[in-house]
Order: structure tokens, then sequence, then C-alpha cells
């Protein structure tokens, strides 16, 4: 299918209105070994590509039929599935409805979502990493890194902090082992925990057709038996009631059993990450003004330090996120889908319910200039206070319970 080569009785249809960019190349071989067919010419038994690559295979001879140009394919449609990979500058925008994909909240666990599973699939093989399934990597990372700051800032701040501001170490040791054995406990806790499958007498095939991106409300109309806020996940048999969201990080679905106590974990992360900082900043300061000079103690502090910058710049931005969800009683999910928000400004008006804007690029400036949530449209939002309540008090272990609230 190159110029110059065509195989016995066939001739490349180059004249035909294919794309040129289509017209060259090897397509299936890598980078390195296409360099090296365009200079040494084409491999052994290279014939040209399948038809809808580019060229197309013409029989010659006397029986050969007059052939119609083909029609010239259609340019694929550029999917813009978030805001953080948006299309090539001066690459113009799709047209609506043209397979483009709506735009979607994102935050720090909605990156690597086919490396790492997502809600409704498990990671996909050919985006592993080397062919290796990494997932047991995250909760590794995100517990001995926790494991370690913990240990550093307890075998050596604490001693530091009170040789120089005279408190008593022992206090301070009870302090911060509590603070970091409840982030700890709550870590593994969330790691290991059935989030809140229905029970054994519901059928394990039932809610299949829950994996949908539509709202929950929608997707129990096709299966009333199931209570409100109920996801079927890619991990479980079953599906999970309450279910908020999947965290790559854990690598576990957020629902009805370990959503307090993943909210727990993230707040002590993020208390451990600030005191860290504060302390790990002080230290350093009169240190440095005491013995006015460098010391190897710095080289420890200045670790910690980072460590706890890095921890905060990651877990900072979730906890600001389920603070706002649990104040709304607002699932991810449902916030990730735009449930309940409302767009301003949109060819269709004002107040326009998100999920109704069907053209995709007025639905996409209108999430780039921000959603407004409507607590209208939530039935489960009956103010802070009492969310707050309800997120913290409501039973949640009973056999019979259900989430629906």
């Amino acid at each position: 299918g190159q110029p110059g080569f065509s195989p016995p009785g066939m001739i490349p249809a180059a004249s035909f209105g294919v794309f040129p960019q289509q017209q060259a190349g090897y397509p299936g071989y890598p980078p390195r070994m296409q360099q090296s067919f365009q200079e040494t010419g084409p491999p052994m038994g290279h014939l040209a590509p399948p038809v809808g690559l580019g060229t197309h295979p013409v029989p010659q001879g006397p029986l050969a039929q007059p052939q119609s140009p083909p029609a010239q394919m259609p340019q694929l449609p550029v999917h813009t599935a978030n805001p953080l990979f948006p299309p090539a500058q001066g690459q113009p925008a799709p047209a609506a409805g043209a397979g483009t994909q709506r735009r979607d909240h994102q935050n720090a666990e909605d990156c690597l979502e086919d490396n790492c599973g997502q809600e409704d699939a498990p990671p996909r093989p050919d985006q592993m990493w080397c062919g290796c399934d990494f997932r047991p990597a995250f909760p590794a990372l995100l517990g001995g890194s926790t494991l370690v700051g913990g240990l550093t800032f307890l075998f050596f701040q604490v001693p530091l902090m009170a040789e120089m501001f005279h408190l008593p170490r022992l206090l301070l040791s009870v302090c911060f082992s509590a603070l970091w054995a409840l982030t700890l406990a709550c870590m593994i806790y969330c790691i290991r925990c059935d989030p809140g499958q229905l029970k054994n007498d519901v059928p394990p095939g039932q809610g299949q057709s829950l994996i949908r991106s539509v709202s929950f409300a929608e997707s129990n109309t096709s299966e009333a038996q199931l209570p409100k806020r109920t996801y079927k996940s890619w991990q479980y048999k079953r599906p999970v009631r309450r279910y908020d969201h999947y965290c790559r990080w854990l690598t576990n679905g957020i629902a009805l059993l370990n959503h307090r106590e993943f909210f727990v974990m993230l707040t002590g992360l993020v208390t451990l990450a600030v005191l860290g900082a504060v302390i790990d900043s002080l230290l350093a300061f009169f240190l440095y003004k005491g013995h006015e000079g460098f010391r190897p103690e710095f080289v420890a502090i200045g670790c910690h330090f980072f460590y706890s910058v890095a921890l905060l710049y990651h877990v900072g931005p979730m906890l600001q996120t389920h603070v706002g969800l649990i104040m709304r009683n607002e699932l991810a999910q449902e916030w990730k889908r735009n449930d309940h928000n409302v767009a301003m400004g949109t060819k269709k008006g004002d107040n326009v319910p998100a999920n109704d804007l069907s053209d995709v690029e007025d639905f996409n400036e209108a999430f780039d200039r921000g959603f407004i949530y409507d607590p209208k449209r939530n039935r489960f939002d009956r103010g802070w206070l009492k969310n707050c309540y309800a997120f913290w008090a409501m039973p949640r272990w009973p056999s019979d319970e259900l989430g629906e609230w």
C-alpha cells in the first residue's frame, strides 16, 4: 500500500479521495519500525492495509469491473470526556450529537480510571502499566506513607517539641497517636469492608440495568424492587445500598456501611497534614534561630514538611467536596451526573436542568461557567442541619436498613 510497491493484481486506490495522511505509514507497527521501513523498504509480506484504513485494493485484468470511488471516511469525533483534556488548540469543536461526551465533575479520585477501575467497569487490561495490575499499590502507598509519616512525627518531631517548648512528651505522644491510629483504622476498614450489599435474599443478577449514566430515580423505574440510591458496582455481585463512589486509593466502593469511616479518614489525613506542616515550620524556624546554622535535623523536618504539603494538596480538595455533599445530602454519583444542578444562560434560557441540555456544546459551555445546585431537585435535602444529623446519627447496621435517606 506504499508508493512504488503494489502486490501483483492490486493497485492502491490513492486517487479515490482517501485522506493523504492515511495513505502513508505502516499501520500495526511501532513508530521506530515504521521509520525503518520508510528508509529500507516495506517488510516481507507487507500488503496494503485492510479496507477502511485508507487504501482499497482493486482487482485488475479483463474481468475487472469499473469501481466507483468509495465514500470518504468521516473524521472521527473528538471526545471531550472532561475539562482536563480539552481538544488541541486550533481544532474545530465537535458537532453536537456526533458521538461527543458531556463533561463531568472531576476530583482527585477520578483520574486514571482505565488503569484503576471506575464506577461501572474494572481497569482495562490494555491500559494497565506493563500488563500489571497496580491497583493494590494504591492502598499500600496510602497506608505506607501514613504509617511512615506518623512514625517520623512520633519519634522525631514530638521529642523536639517537648524539648523546645517545654511540653509533656507523654501527653503529646498520646494525643498524636490517638489521631494517627484512628485514621489508620478507618483506612483499613474502608479497604477491607463490604460497603453495603443488599442481603442474600435479593437475586444476584438483579440491578444489572443500574450500570448506566442516568440518575438513581430513572434507574429504579425499571427495577422497582431495588431501594432508592442503590447502585450495581462491578466489584460486587449484588447492588450496593446508598452508593456514593468508587475510591481508587482504597480500591473499594464507598457506600452505606463505610461512608462515615471514609469521611473520618479524610478528616484525619487533612488534620495530620496541617499539623505536620505547621509544626515542621515552627521547628525549623526555632532550630535555625537558636543555633544559627544548619543542623542534621533539618533534613528529616524538610522531608516530613514536603510530605505533609503533598498530602494536603491531594486530600484537601476531596474533604472540601465531601463536606459540601454531606451538607446537601447529595451522593457523589448524583453530583457527578448533575442530577440536582441547573444551568444559567443557555440556549434554552435560565434555570434549565443540566441533564435537559441536549446540545453537547451548550452543556459543556454551561459546565465551564459552573452549574448551580437546586435543592428543590434533591428530595433528600432537608437542610444542612438535618442532613448532617442524618449522616452521623441514622442507623446503618440493622438488617432491614436500605439507606433510602
